[in-house]
């Protein structure tokens, strides 16, 4: 595979969006009971979108590998950002949604 200038970057902005999602609050005590009931009904696969998020991150991570230099070392902190957000999926993936709200 061959370096695509700005491939990376793009990497690097997917990371930096999954995690601002994964960190996001989840706030229902504001939304009116009729609304909640309605999300209720309307609740995505999470299993099937964090695994989605997890192929993309393996995608990240070899573009990143396969970049030919380091950039002043943002290469090397956009792997450990994409590590790291990995990892944040493997645990979230583990984990039981079931009866947690």
């Amino acid at each position: 595979m061959r370096y695509v200038p700005g491939k990376s970057i793009s990497a690097v902005v997917c990371v930096s969006a999954l995690c601002a999602f994964l960190a996001m609050p989840r706030v229902t005590a504001q939304v009116p009971s009729e609304k909640r009931a309605a999300a209720a009904q309307e609740k995505p696969n999470t299993q099937a979108l964090l695994q989605n998020a997890m192929t993309h991150l393996e995608e990240a991570r070899n573009d990143l590998k396969n970049a030919d230099t380091d950039k002043e070392g943002h290469k090397t902190k956009a792997e450990s950002s994409v590590d790291s957000a990995m990892n944040e999926v493997r645990a979230a993936l583990k984990a039981d949604y079931s009866g947690k709200k």
